[in-house]
């Protein structure tokens, strides 16, 4: 299935394209997809009426298909910046002279989006956090837990590698640029830290490079020398290691990053090998 950008602004809805051609597709049952709810929103922009407003969207349009990814019959859906919700809350909150403190406005925004689903018939949401770092703590995942997250998913590998798999660096290599082979070694590393808990479920991540320079030439991180045969051993030791551990839930990211270099759709540079580099690991 794919997690797919959602985006969603006091009702201004950008980047639906992909959705809008998925719902018309002959074939769209053989898959799902669920949200990651792209809050890039400027501050106020959350609010208890909004929330009401975007959880009837999602269970208008979305949460009801037979496409929609779901967990223990609960529609799945992350969320980019937890933080902006439960900052708007609060302040929300403030304005009618009542205080919040941090963490119980996400939980305010969730309780609306709960009733609501529950008032249609679904059991809840499976509300997913994006973790931000790729380096576990106990303490953060409490945390998330008692705001109402029930997994986690991370974005991107980047700043970390050199410090994870100092070893696989090469001559030349600095922290803004080096080989896939770094990512490579130290990725195992961050599956053992990240997923060896049970407090919050962190999916196994498949990284698949960077290279911003399309973004941001001056400043720009590169992850350079990146194979289909680099991409499909690191498919391979995902699946070894969700075997032994008995995890179920993998995720690819991202497959369509081009300005980040972070893609493996189909392409000149690479034809469909990404794809089969992971069909013929998991399937």
């Amino acid at each position: 299935g794919f997690c797919v950008d959602w985006y969603w602004n006091l009702g201004e809805r950008r980047l639906e394209h992909w959705l809008q051609a998925f719902y018309r597709a002959k074939r769209r049952g053989a898959f799902k997809w669920y949200m990651m709810y792209a809050n890039h929103n400027q501050p106020g922009t959350h609010s208890a009426a909004d929330q009401e407003r975007v959880t009837r969207y999602w269970l208008d349009n979305y949460f009801k298909t037979p496409e929609y990814y779901r967990i223990d019959g609960k529609p799945v859906v992350c969320i980019w910046d937890y933080r902006r919700i439960d900052e708007d809350f609060i302040a929300e909150a403030a304005a009618k002279g009542e205080t919040l403190a941090p963490g119980e406005g996400i939980r305010r925004a969730f309780a609306i989006s709960e009733r609501m689903v529950r008032e249609a018939g679904l059991p809840g949401i499976h509300w997913q956090v994006m973790w931000r770092t790729t380096s576990y703590s106990e303490e953060k995942a409490r945390q998330y837990r008692t705001e109402g997250f029930e997994s986690a998913i991370s974005y991107g590998l980047v700043s970390e590698v050199p410090g994870l798999a100092p070893e696989a660096m090469k001559p030349g290599d600095s922290e803004r640029s080096f080989s896939y082979d770094a990512v490579k070694a130290a990725i195992p590393k961050v599956w053992r830290e990240m997923n060896l808990q049970r407090t919050l479920p962190d999916w196994v991540a498949l990284p698949t490079g960077w290279d911003a320079r399309p973004r941001s030439f001056s400043r720009a991180k590169v992850i350079r020398d990146r194979t289909v045969a680099s991409v499909a051993e690191i498919c391979r030791a995902a699946r070894r290691f969700c075997d032994e551990n008995g995890l179920k839930h993998v995720i690819v990211h991202p497959i369509n990053e081009w300005q980040e270099g972070s893609y493996i759709e189909p392409n000149e540079e690479y034809g469909f090998g990404m794809y089969e580099a992971i069909r013929d690991a998991f399937c």
